[in-house]
């Protein structure tokens, strides 16, 4: 017995590559993301450079008083000393 001849036609394989639409809604949803993206990363340097600045500060300030303290103390003992 012979088999049947099928009348299915042959399939051309994908050719993977994609369509110009994919491409163009791509590149539209990336430039979505980075017009978003952009100004809040802008600000987050801007914060991050204030609350530097602000450490640095308060480091200063802490320090200015610790000497300050120090060089009156340094002076009552002197002038103490220096009375006697």
């Amino acid at each position: 017995m012979k088999p049947l001849p099928t009348t299915k036609k042959p399939v051309a394989p994908p050719t993977g590559g994609f369509t110009l639409i994919e491409l163009m809604l791509v590149v539209a949803i990336v430039a979505l993301l980075a017009a978003i993206a952009i100004p809040k990363f802008a600000d987050l340097i801007d914060k991050s450079r204030e609350a530097a600045m602000k450490g640095n500060l308060g480091s200063f300030d802490r320090r200015s008083r610790f000497i300050t303290r120090t060089m009156k103390d340094f002076i009552r003992s002197t002038t103490t000393f220096l009375l006697w």
